[in-house]
């Protein structure tokens, strides 16, 4: 019928829209996910859950143009209908917290962004554990950690990373494999937790999760690169303040 096709409008001005995002033609892409919105508030109303995925896009695209008072209105607006339509507690509305953090993160405004991620925290605790969420889980994890680094509570953040590592390590049980992806991810987590380590002079401790970053990059770049020589360079360095706090 009439709405279908209408749904399936939406969804082409969407997808045309992420297009030009990945272009970074990001007004054209702003355009798109407005007449995927219009038509669908117009077709749906705004209880629809499709309605809710563009106000997101929008939010989202808005805030990469600087809009950000904008942006955090259509993002908390997806929100409400999300919560409305699934339940506030459902843990499905977990993807759009984030994106809302991200944003907070991205205007420096950090305690906004703890707040959305505890939230976040909160709600994947009731979740089943079927592992679905743990991409989401992990995300939450290296984001609050990003923001305890930025504070400069490295306990606090070195916590968080090595919470993040763990829900890493069980995504890569599951799926059986490790891609070139994963093994930078868990590479770049180890190197943060190391970095939070010598911050707080735990130099032997830094100089393991060293070694352990370096062996996951080794999985990803070539010998010689400048990532890999960079990593040894920190190994190296870590070892060596472990060697000159034995002599002090």
């Amino acid at each position: 019928g009439d709405n279908n096709s209408n749904r399936l409008l939406a969804e082409t001005f969407y997808e045309m829209a992420q297009v030009y995002e990945g272009l970074d033609e990001f007004s054209e892409a702003q355009e798109h996910f407005q007449k995927a919105l219009d038509l669908a508030i117009n077709s749906f109303g705004e209880q629809d859950l499709d309605t809710a995925k563009y106000y997101l896009s929008l939010g989202v695209n808005i805030s990469s143009q600087g809009d950000v008072e904008k942006a955090i209105e259509y993002v908390n607006k997806a929100l409400e209908i999300q919560s409305n339509l699934l339940g506030e507690s459902n843990p499905e509305l977990v993807k759009t917290y984030i994106e809302l953090g991200m944003i907070y993160q991205a205007w420096n405004k950090d305690s906004e962004a703890l707040d959305v991620y505890e939230k976040c925290l909160d709600l994947l605790a009731g979740a089943p554990e079927t592992g679905e969420y743990d991409e989401d889980l992990f995300t939450v994890y290296e984001f609050i950690g990003d923001i305890f680094t930025n504070e400069g509570r490295w306990e606090d953040a070195a916590t968080y990373f090595e919470e993040a590592a763990q829900v890493r390590e069980e995504i890569y049980q599951k799926a059986n494999e490790k891609s070139q992806k994963e093994y930078k991810a868990l590479g770049n987590l180890y190197e943060k937790i190391a970095e939070c380590q010598i911050e707080m002079q735990k130099f032997d401790n830094a100089k393991g999760n060293y070694i352990r970053a370096l062996e996951c990059l080794k999985e990803v770049f070539e010998e010689g690169s400048e990532e890999l020589l960079s990593s040894y360079h920190q190994v190296a360095n870590s070892a060596a303040q472990c060697g000159n706090n034995e002599e002090a």
